[in-house]
């Protein structure tokens, strides 16, 4: 009996299905089919309307790490070797390339669901998420640290009081060892580093310092990390099913050429105005922490740079502004644009040790 007990607790499994369904894919699992975990899609009320899993990818219930994965690869990884890895290793990527110092160039940056882990394991509506769906998880949601069955991980309650629980997985090195369990939460998202492809963005979690929640793309797509699954209907057009990742939505494609013709042709005869963007000047300043004086912290100085481009639309007269990938809305002018807030560590001068602050991130910049 104990032997058989023992089977059946060894083989409890997620199961899911579509990102709506409350039956695992084979009943026939398990003993009876009444032992399997089923993994659900948790809406919090977020602004996108994405819904995050409430389970890890491979995880055997709420709390558990789950599988590790490296990025990219939908196999569960067993290291973080560039050895093992699915798209050539850290001399020559295969795919998801846009400088060709990495490798062989496809300007593909967000994984396809062929190599999307979430997809892979879960199919149907089931996708990892973009780094702007990270970063709304960490920006719109209240974040409690809590402890269930020895494993420690932040609770995020959404806007509509709805909660998911992400462990604090840790990683795995090159032997297979677990490394910072309950200690460091590390997620893949699906968005790829461009300024260094051998990297992609990660959601990071970190109850000891200040860094909780920055996504940074420093993570070497070799790493072994874990993966918070989203469900999501309506997918973006580069997380497609194979094909080519450059915005061509297979089927698609023809509504927008026929959207475009029609419309358009009661507006007096004649031809309608062209909108572009058109390059304008700019100078400005990288994007730099402030921190509130009652922690005796220095702000962080401005640091000039020479890689923001400005645009103008010839249609409307708007103004945006673009750096590190990135585009913001501006006007002509002096802006001191807020674009972050975050938990980070800081350097007290004064008594020669890190803490954390959390204030407002700036990035300054004026359009001539």
């Amino acid at each position: 009996m104990k032997a058989k007990l023992l089977f059946l607790l060894i083989s409890i499994t997620i199961a899911v299905i579509g990102c709506k369904s409350n039956e695992p894919t084979n009943p026939n699992d398990g003993e009876n089919g009444n032992n399997q975990f089923i993994a659900e899609a948790i809406d919090l009320g977020l602004p996108s309307g994405i819904k995050w899993a409430n389970a890890n990818i491979g995880a055997a219930t709420l709390y558990d790490f789950g599988y590790y994965f490296q990025w990219g690869c939908v196999d569960k990884a067993e290291s973080e070797s560039w050895d093992s890895y699915c798209h050539g290793n850290k001399n020559h990527l295969t795919k998801y390339c846009t400088n060709s110092a990495y490798g062989s160039v496809d300007n593909r940056t967000t994984l396809q669901l062929i190599d999307d882990a979430a997809h892979g394991n879960w199919g149907d509506n089931w996708r990892m998420p973009t780094k702007e769906e990270a970063q709304e998880l960490w920006n719109k949601c209240t974040r409690i640290w809590e402890t269930h069955d020895n494993i420690s991980g932040y609770k995020f309650i959404g806007p509509n009081g709805n909660s998911i629980f992400l462990p604090s997985n840790g990683w795995i090195d090159d032997n297979g060892n677990s490394h910072s369990l309950n200690i460091d939460g590390l997620y893949w998202t699906s968005s790829l580093y461009e300024p260094n492809n051998n990297g992609a963005w990660g959601l990071i979690t970190r109850k000891t310092t200040g860094n909780a929640g920055v996504l940074y793309g420093t993570e070497n797509r070799n790493f072994a990390r874990a993966i918070r699954a989203v469900c999501s209907i309506k997918d973006s057009g580069e997380n497609t099913e194979g094909g080519d990742n450059n915005g061509d939505n297979g089927d698609n494609g023809d509504n927008s050429g026929n959207n475009n013709g029609d419309n358009s042709g009661d507006n007096g005869g004649g031809t309608p105005p062209t909108e572009e963007w058109v390059a304008v000047s700019a100078s400005g300043y990288l994007p730099y922490w402030y921190c509130p004086t009652d922690r005796t912290t220095v702000p962080s100085v401005p640091q000039s740079t020479s890689d923001i481009s400005a645009y103008r639309n010839t249609l409307t007269g708007a103004y945006k502004v673009k750096w590190a990938y990135e585009e913001y809305a501006a006007h002509k002018g002096y802006n001191k644009l807020k674009i972050d807030q975050e938990s980070h560590t800081t350097y007290n001068s004064i008594t020669d040790r890190w803490g954390v602050c959390t204030d407002y991130c700036y990035f300054e910049f004026t359009i001539y």
